[in-house]
């Protein structure tokens, strides 16, 4: 036991011997003041102490609990949806504003874009073609995205593509898509992004047929 709570419950058997001394010595005092002062001492170590772990058990649920995942999963389903919605409406300009026989040659980038922190896999591939395949690949991964389809890896590669066009040329670029891009890298690190996915329901559906029950709600 620590020497502070020893000396508080020695204060409190004080309290006791004094307030049954009292009426035989009412002269001194004393023991009667020293065992309120520690009743009320412990009193209030004890308040602190259940205040103090009310408090740090309220922060660690709030950060650490376990919760749904079903948010992140929406969040996903939603992401997908805006970037394939933001990339689709850029069709007819894909050849003008991400390849060599558009605006902005890779040759030009050093001196117009930033030089430096940035990644591209249009720097490498600059045929038109070839970009508007990638193009195409970035719509269909953005689908899978949102639907839930190899959610994990869709993110991923959604995400990769989705930096590269932002990144090949940032003239026509605002701040809604650096939010898009933010939001895919928390995405593609992020747990329990396979809720709310067709992965998910495809797991529900075996658990179903084998047992006649639902998995439990995905948790993160």
């Amino acid at each position: 036991m620590p020497n502070s709570l020893v000396q508080q419950y020695e204060v409190t058997s004080r309290f006791i011997t004094g307030v049954l001394w009292i009426p035989k010595s009412p002269k001194n005092p004393t023991n009667y003041l020293l065992g309120i002062l520690g009743f009320l001492g412990i009193v209030g170590i004890n308040f602190h102490y259940h205040s103090m772990k009310k408090i740090f058990t309220s922060i660690n649920t709030f950060f650490f609990a376990r919760i749904s995942a079903t948010g992140f999963g929406m969040m996903r389903s939603s992401w997908g949806a805006i970037v394939f919605w933001s990339m689709l409406l850029q069709w007819p300009d894909v050849s003008r504003y991400y390849t060599d026989a558009g605006i902005l040659p890779v040759r030009l980038m050093d001196s117009m874009l930033r030089p430096d922190h940035r990644f591209s896999i249009l720097d490498y591939v600059t045929d038109p073609h070839a970009v508007f395949a990638l193009y195409l690949l970035l719509l269909l991964a953005a689908c899978c995205a949102m639907i839930g389809l190899f959610p994990r890896f869709s993110t991923i590669f959604t995400c990769v593509l989705l930096f590269s066009f932002h990144e090949r040329d940032t003239l026509p670029l605002a701040g809604g898509e650096t939010v898009l891009r933010v939001l895919g890298f928390l995405l593609m690190i992020a747990p329990g992004i396979s809720a709310f996915s067709i992965d998910r329901a495809s797991l529900q559906l075996k658990s179903w047929v084998k047992s006649k029950k639902l998995l439990p709600p995905l948790t993160m």
